[in-house]
């Protein structure tokens, strides 16, 4: 049985080099070109985090420029929220309703472009 030195599988890769490098691009450019062109990506995601601060200062009583930024980007977020694919099945759910989750989706969207 032959043995083979590091040293000798080194310089046999080492003078396969070109060979070696083409067909991984080659490899690489045909999965890429399948990947855009013929995958279709079947899972989505989304999520919504929701920052909120608590101040326990002795003086609870003041509203300052802050609170009132946080406070109105909270009711644009709220609003996205109710609008969520998870809330309405929650509603249709809780409420036993059959109604198309996009077609909510959908007329409440109208209905905001409309106000």
């Amino acid at each position: 049985m032959e043995e083979l030195d590091l040293k000798e599988l080194f310089d046999i890769f080492w003078s396969r080099k070109t060979t070696i490098i083409l067909i991984v691009l080659i490899c690489a450019v045909i999965g890429f070109i399948y990947t855009m062109n013929f995958v279709k990506p079947e899972y989505s995601t989304s999520t919504t985090l929701l920052l909120a601060s608590t101040n326990n200062t002795e003086n609870n009583n003041t509203v300052t420029v802050g609170d009132i930024t946080v406070n109105s980007k909270l009711v644009s977020t709220y609003s996205k929220l109710i609008k969520s694919r998870k809330v309405i099945d929650q509603v249709n759910s809780n409420l036993s309703m059959t109604v198309n989750t996009s077609n909510i989706a959908v007329n409440s969207t109208k209905r905001n472009r409309i106000n």
